[in-house]
């Protein structure tokens, strides 16, 4: 979603009052406080960072009240809300917080990832021959877009 608050508020004016909305999001928490690949939960389909508190919050100012979340293992976040009419949440400084500590698992992974790059690269200094880059899925795009040696490189496919 580009505008989760658009997007709330055309649901919420869409459901009957006590009316259910059922979403789910990536584990973003899970993804950056293990340091995962970033494009694990943020590329074309998901654009920022959103978490559980953030977007519990989302749904309490948007006239929605959270009923359940539930973890499917470390991937998937499923969050019932149901449509109240009020709004229910003052609980920014919590999320301010929350933010801060993801942007630093963020950051860290990015660290991690510039880490495995140069060492890649390292690796392709010392390869003799011509390399060939195959890159199909969005992790092995993200290396290669964010600064894998090209020089080498005979050919890459499906980046």
């Amino acid at each position: 979603l580009h505008n989760p608050i658009k997007i709330l508020k055309t649901i919420y004016n869409i459901l009957d009052d006590n009316g259910k909305i059922i979403i789910s999001i990536p584990n973003m928490e899970h993804i950056s406080k293990n340091l995962l690949m970033p494009p694990s939960g943020i590329h074309f389909e998901h654009t920022f960072f959103i978490g559980v508190d953030n977007l519990k919050y989302l749904f309490e100012n948007c006239g929605f009240i959270v009923k359940n979340i539930d973890y499917y293992d470390n991937h998937s976040v499923f969050i019932t809300a149901i449509k109240t009419g009020f709004n229910l949440t003052d609980n920014i400084e919590k999320i301010k917080k929350g933010n801060k500590d993801n942007n630093l698992f963020f950051l860290k992974t990015i660290e991690k990832y510039n880490s495995l790059i140069s060492k890649i690269n390292d690796e392709i200094l010392n390869i003799s021959d011509e390399i060939y880059l195959y890159g199909s899925h969005f992790p092995a795009q993200f290396l290669y877009f964010n600064g894998i040696k090209k020089e080498k490189k005979i050919g890459r496919a499906h980046v």
